[in-house]
Order: C-alpha cells, then sequence, then structure tokens
C-alpha cells in the first residue's frame, strides 16, 4: 500500500522531484568535477615531482669552479646534487628579429650523463649531443606559445655579438610548471620572457664563465631535514657568498602551484555545499507542504495501524531513492567534466605526468552526498508526519499568523479584488511567502557568484593595466644603463614622455620577520605608473623613504614610520652586501603589493655600491608614444645596447587576459550551473506554491471568477514575492560573494594579491531579469495545470 501511494505521490509532484533531482545532480556533478580535478592536479604534480627528481632544496651564489658541487655532495643526507651556470641573456626569435626581442633563461645542463635533480622530459625533439653544439631545448609551455619546432633556431644577443642557438627538443620541467621569472617577479609572461636548456660548454663560452657555476640544486634522502641540509650547504660554500637557501616549498613556481590546488580544493567544497544545502532545502520544503496536504491520508494510515516508524520510512524511502538516483547521473556528468577540467588546465602548463582517473574515493563521496542531502531535507517533515494522530487528521490546521499578518491590501483600499488578494495573500501564509523567497535570494547568490568573480578580476585587471601603468612601452634592460640613454630617447620623433626605473630586488626585514621584494626607483614623484592610496587618491613619491605595497604591509606588519631593513641577495652584489634602512611613507593599493617605490636617485644611492650601479642608473624606460610612431619607437628600443624584452600595454592585457583564459572558462561553468540550480530551486517553489492553492482557486473559480482572472492574481502574487526575494537577494548576493572569495582564498594567496571586489551595475540587472523571469516561467505548467482543474473534485477535498 505504501509502495502504490509513494508511485503515485511521486507522478503526482513528478516535475518538483525533477526539479530537485536536477539540483542534486548538479551539485554532486560540480563536486565530483571540482574535487577529482584537484586530486588529479595533485597527484599529477606529485608524480612529476618524483619521476623528474624535483628539488628539495637550491642555493644560489656569485660563480664558483664546478668541482664546489663535491662539497655538496658530501655533506649528510644529500641523495643528488647539480651544479649548474644560469644566465639571462636577450634573444631574438626566427623570422621576428625586428620586432620581437625577449629575455631568455639559459639553464646549463650536462649532455655526457643524465641529470640527477630536476629532470627534464623531452616531448619532442631530441636531447643535447656531446660537445660543444649551439644547441638548446626548449621549455615546452614557451614553445607552444611561440609556435617553435625542433630545427628552428633562436639568436642570443650579447652586446655587439649574435649567437645562433638551434632547437633540438621541445621539453617539459618540473622546476617551471609555472613559469616564474623569480620570487621577485611571480608573473613571467611568455612574450617577454623563455625558459632553455643548453649544454656547459656553450653557455660558459656564451657568457664568458668558462667551467664556472652559480646555483645547486639537490635532493634529500628524507625532505624533512632540507632545511638543516640548506644551513650545511650554505655554511659549505660561505666563500662565495651564498645567498640563503631556498627549500621546496618556497620555490617560486612550486609556491604558484600549491596555491592552485587549494584554491581548486576550495572551490571543490564551498560551491557543491550550498548547491546541495539550497537542494535540501528544496526537499524539505516539498515534503512539508505534501505533510500539510495529506494531512487526513496519513492520519488514515495511523489508523489503519502504521506505526511512526512505517510512516518515517514512507516518506524517507522516496526522497533517498532520488537521492541516489541523482547522485549517480551527477557522478557520470562529474567524471567527464573532472577529465575535461584537469586535462585542459594541466595541458596549459606542460605537466609532464598526468594522473588523469576516475577516483573511485570521489565516486563514493558523491553518491554519500546525493543521499545524504535528499535525506537530510526529508527527515524532519517525516518525523513531523509520524506524529500527526488520526483525529487531528482529520481536522484541518489552525493559522497561525492570519489575524497578526501584514495586510498590503490596506495601504490600497481602493483597489480592485484582483488586486486586493494578492495582497492579502503575501503575508497571509508567511511561511510559504519566506520559503519562496529563499529560494531567490538563494540563486542570486549563485548565480551573483560566478559573475561577480569575472567582474572583479576583470576590474583589477584594468585597474593594474589602465589606472597604475600610464605608458605605452616599457623597455627592460638586461644590465642598468645610465640616463644618458634615456635621454636619447626623449629625442626621437613620436615620444611624448619616457622615464627611466631603476628596480632592485631585496630582501625586507622588519620585526623579525624577512620578505624577498622589489624597489622600484621612479623617475618622477608622479610618474607614469600611477601610485593611489585606499580611497583612489593618487600618491607622489616622498622625498625620503618609500611606499609599500599591501603585500608587505601584511607580510612585514608596517605601519606609518616604521624602519625597513633592506639589503641586496648576494647573489646579485659584487661584494658582501650591507643592510639599508628605508623608512615607510606611505602605503599604496595595487593587485600584487610586492614592490616598494621610490623616488630613483635615492634607490640608487642606496645600493650603488653593493650592486656597482653606474651614475644615475636605470634599469627600465616607460614611454608614452603616439599611435603613428609607435612601431618605429619599439624597433629603435630594441637596437639599443643591452635591450631586452619591449612590452605595449595592449600586450600585457592580452597576455593576461591568455593567462587568465583558464580560470574564465572554470568561472563560467560555475556561472552556469548555478543559473540552472537558480532555475530549479525556483520553478520548484513556485510550482509548490502554485499547485497548494487548488482548494482556494477551486472557491474563487465556483463564485465566477475567470480563469484568466485566477492566472493574473497568482502571477501577481508571485511576481510581488519575487520583487522582494530581488530586493532582498542582491545585496545579500554582494555580501556571499565577498564571503565566499574570502573562504575560497588561501591565506598566501589573499598577502600576495589584493584583490577587491566589485560587481558591475549589469551583473545586478541580468540577476534580476533573470530570476523574474524564472518565476514567471516556473509558473507557467502549474497554472495550465490549474487552467483544467476539476472544481468538484477539488471542492470534495476541501470538504474532506
Amino acid at each position: 500500500m505504501l509502495s502504490r501511494k509513494l508511485v503515485r505521490d511521486l507522478a503526482e509532484s513528478k516535475w518538483q522531484y525533477l526539479a530537485i533531482a536536477a539540483m542534486v545532480m548538479l551539485g554532486v556533478a560540480f563536486f565530483n568535477a571540482a574535487y577529482a580535478a584537484y586530486v588529479n592536479l595533485d597527484r599529477s604534480y606529485a608524480a612529476s615531482f618524483k619521476e623528474l627528481a624535483f628539488e628539495d632544496v637550491s642555493i644560489q651564489f656569485n660563480a664558483a669552479p664546478k668541482r664546489v658541487v663535491d662539497r655538496i655532495l658530501r655533506i649528510d643526507g644529500i641523495q643528488a646534487a647539480e651544479a649548474r651556470l644560469v644566465e639571462d641573456i636577450a634573444l631574438e626569435l626566427p623570422g621576428r628579429s625586428r620586432e620581437m626581442k625577449l629575455i631568455g633563461r639559459l639553464i646549463s645542463m650536462p649532455t655526457e650523463r643524465p641529470l640527477a635533480v630536476n629532470r627534464l622530459k623531452i616531448i619532442s625533439g631530441s636531447g643535447l649531443r656531446q660537445g660543444s653544439r649551439r644547441e638548446i631545448l626548449l621549455e615546452a609551455s614557451f614553445a607552444t606559445h611561440h609556435h617553435l619546432r625542433p630545427g628552428d633556431t633562436v639568436e642570443a644577443v650579447r652586446g655587439a655579438s649574435r649567437v645562433k642557438l638551434r632547437v633540438v627538443g621541445i621539453v617539459q620541467s618540473a622546476e617551471y610548471l609555472y613559469v616564474v621569472r623569480s620570487k621577485h617577479e611571480l608573473m613571467a609572461m611568455p612574450d617577454t620572457f623563455g625558459v632553455m636548456f643548453v649544454s656547459q660548454e656553450v653557455l660558459g663560452s656564451l657568457v664568458g664563465k668558462p667551467d664556472l657555476v652559480n646555483e645547486i640544486h639537490a635532493t634529500c634522502t628524507d625532505r624533512a631535514n632540507a632545511g638543516q641540509v640548506g644551513r650545511e650547504m650554505m655554511a659549505a660554500l660561505s666563500s662565495h657568498r651564498p645567498d640563503e637557501p631556498v627549500l621546496r616549498q618556497d620555490q617560486p613556481s612550486y609556491q604558484m602551484l600549491m596555491q592552485d590546488v587549494a584554491g581548486f580544493k576550495s572551490y571543490a567544497v564551498l560551491f557543491p555545499a550550498f548547491f546541495l544545502s539550497v537542494a535540501a532545502a528544496a526537499v524539505y520544503t516539498l515534503l512539508l507542504r505534501m505533510v500539510h496536504q495529506q494531512r487526513p491520508v496519513i492520519g488514515l494510515l495511523r489508523s489503519l495501524g502504521f506505526s511512526r516508524a512505517d510512516i518515517v520510512r514512507h516518506l524517507l524511502s522516496g526522497s533517498l531513492v532520488l537521492g541516489l538516483l541523482s547522485a549517480i547521473v551527477g557522478n557520470i556528468v562529474g567524471i567527464w567534466l573532472a577529465d575535461w577540467t584537469s586535462r585542459g588546465y594541466m595541458s596549459m602548463l606542460q605537466v609532464p605526468v598526468l594522473e588523469v582517473v576516475p577516483r573511485p574515493s570521489v565516486l563514493v563521496i558523491g553518491l554519500a552526498i546525493g543521499v545524504m542531502t535528499c535525506g537530510i531535507g526529508a527527515y524532519f517533515p517525516a518525523r513531523f508526519a509520524s506524529r500527526i494522530q488520526p483525529a487531528d487528521a482529520m481536522r484541518p490546521l489552525t493559522p497561525t499568523f492570519g489575524a497578526r499578518s501584514i495586510r498590503l491590501d490596506r495601504l490600497l483600499p481602493n483597489v480592485s479584488l484582483l488586486w486586493r488578494v494578492p495582497l492579502r495573500n503575501v503575508f497571509r501564509q508567511p511561511r510559504r511567502t519566506l520559503s519562496t523567497m529563499f529560494g531567490i535570494v538563494a540563486g542570486i547568490a549563485l548565480m551573483m557568484t560566478a559573475k561577480g568573480i569575472l567582474d572583479s578580476s576583470r576590474h583589477a585587471i584594468e585597474e593594474l593595466i589602465s589606472g597604475s601603468y600610464r605608458y605605452d612601452l616599457r623597455l627592460d634592460f638586461l644590465r642598468p644603463q645610465t640616463t644618458e640613454t634615456l635621454n636619447r630617447v626623449r629625442s626621437w620623433p613620436g615620444v611624448v614622455r619616457a622615464e627611466g626605473i631603476l628596480e632592485v630586488p631585496v630582501d625586507m626585514r622588519h620585526g623579525g620577520k624577512t620578505y624577498s621584494a622589489l624597489v622600484s626607483g621612479q623617475g618622477a614623484a608622479r610618474g607614469l605608473h600611477s601610485l593611489k592610496d585606499s580611497q583612489g587618491d593618487r600618491l607622489s613619491l616622498p622625498a625620503d623613504g618609500a611606499i609599500f605595497g599591501p603585500t608587505l604591509r601584511k607580510r612585514l606588519d608596517l605601519e606609518m614610520g616604521s624602519l625597513v631593513e633592506t639589503s641586496v641577495p648576494e647573489q646579485f652584489a659584487k661584494e658582501p652586501p650591507r643592510t639599508r634602512v628605508v623608512r615607510v611613507a606611505g602605503f599604496n593599493e595595487e593587485a600584487m603589493g610586492t614592490v616598494a617605490y621610490m623616488r630613483r636617485e635615492s634607490a640608487w644611492k642606496l645600493f650603488r655600491r653593493d650592486m656597482e650601479l653606474p651614475p644615475n642608473a636605470i634599469s627600465a624606460i616607460v614611454l608614452r608614444v603616439t599611435t603613428s610612431h609607435a612601431p618605429e619607437v619599439r624597433r629603435r628600443l630594441l637596437d639599443l645596447p643591452e635591450a631586452g624584452a619591449v612590452l605595449s600595454l595592449a600586450e600585457i592585457r592580452g597576455l593576461v587576459d591568455q593567462m587568465l583564459e583558464m580560470f574564465r572558462t572554470f568561472v563560467w561553468i560555475m556561472e552556469l550551473f548555478g543559473v540552472a540550480l537558480a532555475l530549479s530551486m525556483i520553478f520548484n517553489m513556485v510550482t509548490i506554491n502554485v499547485l497548494e492553492r487548488t482548494s482556494e482557486i477551486a472557491t474563487l473559480r465556483t463564485i465566477g471568477v475567470s480563469r484568466r482572472q485566477v492566472s493574473a492574481m497568482i502571477g501577481t502574487e508571485n511576481v510581488l514575492v519575487a520583487l522582494m526575494g530581488i530586493a532582498f537577494g542582491l545585496p545579500f548576493g554582494r555580501w556571499f560573494l565577498e564571503k565566499f572569495w574570502q573562504a575560497a582564498q588561501t591565506e598566501e594567496q589573499q598577502e600576495l594579491f589584493t584583490f577587491a571586489i566589485r560587481v558591475d551595475t549589469s551583473t545586478y540587472v541580468v540577476a534580476g531579469v533573470a530570476i523574474l523571469a524564472a518565476v514567471l516561467l516556473s509558473q507557467v505548467p502549474a497554472l495550465r495545470m490549474l487552467s483544467r482543474l476539476d472544481l468538484a473534485k477539488a471542492t470534495k477535498e476541501r470538504a474532506t
């Protein structure tokens, strides 16, 4: 009997159950896709690090003979070590020498034996042959971006000499999965920077350092002892002025990868959790309203001898089966999404070892989540139903809010019946109104979360590029130049304004905390790089002290007037560096706040001796140029001595957009899921709201109210509730977006990237219009059903 009743209930409310099934399916699918992608990324990175013997500790120092590695190998705890020479030089690509020059990082490697640490995976071509052949291996993401293949050549430019290097292979490297130039520059762009590997003989000859090395990378027998091993490495290399050792967890590329993994994990937990919470609320609302409608039936079942446990099992069984079936479908969709997301993301990063397989543990969790969501949502209505006594079931429920409910119709006493009834009904059943508003508010929050993240990222990029960078072209030099070069550039036709910048990598210390950062010496108090405070007001560079970015402010716990100790890292200093004290003169707001800004002459005075800077040194030039002269100015910049890469503001915007493409795709998936959930939730709430009015509508019809008038009254009531839900939902969606973003970011990401939440007006409008349209469309099926209502049957049910 109960089984037949269950089938009948499912059939009568099939659209509502299907809407709930869609919500559960989407929540499980998103969980499976995001969490399985997180596991795939984590396992693939771990497998790549293991297979390619990724370093546990590394150290940089002034040039030393290759045999220095023998001292390191004698340190207890060292498993393997590689000494190498690393130099950044200017490169010109084939067929583009007049329009493109970039900075190439050449890393030496042995040709007579395999690498013991940071091995390479060749994906096309071959490895380097022994001897002094001018051959190179290109890192895969750089080669892909520039469409370079084995057999192509690149040209290394050093002073007046040019050396052609032949590409013999394309490789993937665990050290550069996320291509980062240094811990001072976390955003490396493939149009300005690339990594390549060359034999020790060729690189030493090219840069005038034969048989010399300046880095050692090592693996440890026990990674937990890497800190102690690093200190012993530093002591063994003391005569070569080593910098502080860098452990694996502090390696820039590894840090960025782990932040991405943590971000995937946050999204995999938070977004599905909200999805499934809404689905559980929908199950609760549907069953609670069904219990109220079926009080006489439940009372009859109890009088026939069915126990309270039987009633609970009866109402739970349908929801549990629904949850199980929805979770199975969600897992199937999630497997496909996880595979697509994982492969797309890891192909972009050129991950050497892919471990992309269905994760049984994630599938089991997905099934459990689907069943638990529906079970939790159904449990409390089932318990309520089981407590209904047969005698009580024969009497209708006594209204609890009727006399004290808000009467909107009293505000407009002269309106017609078609308006008075909807105005009265809005708060006549507060529980019904609030549950419908809950669905609307939840839908808005989901839609605004995904779209708001896109809005905020776009604003951050636009503010960084257009707001802070007020120049058209930027040239970076391989080695510092003098202002004579700057004055020459200022005299060129088409140059509206040109400023020299002196950038110096430094280690900063304050209050027992240390952080690696960049000092940027600007050529003017208010130059082409605009600095703004937290209120958006433009800042001028002080005559004394520096303006610090938000990351430095948080990491070093700085306040106005704080004194910060700064020193040049050993590998950049010509002699043992001395500590300089810089006063905090202000704070600026920018997306990546790891830079301290001061006047260029102040930066030169502080660090000229440590780095042997020429008088009036500059390391880069930023320019504003006329549009017609931009190509010619760019070509002339590339011909300057020691010129590295030239990048335009438009190219920066395009490269950043390209780097964020995968992130945008992931967020758009969130947006689609959010829209689908919002539609399902609203459809469920509105449909139940209409269908439970059957007896009321039958009464109106019997006293002469037409079908069109009934539809108009119900539609008006739903629109009023929708407008109230939108009024609450839009500010709640903005608040929820901010809290979601804070929860989704790791502490490291929050410190490195200042990401203010910005929501476009169009996002509010689209969310409101979409919700209103969803409400109107959701009531169409129910109104059509009511138009075929059997008045005699409905009246009899009311009398009963």
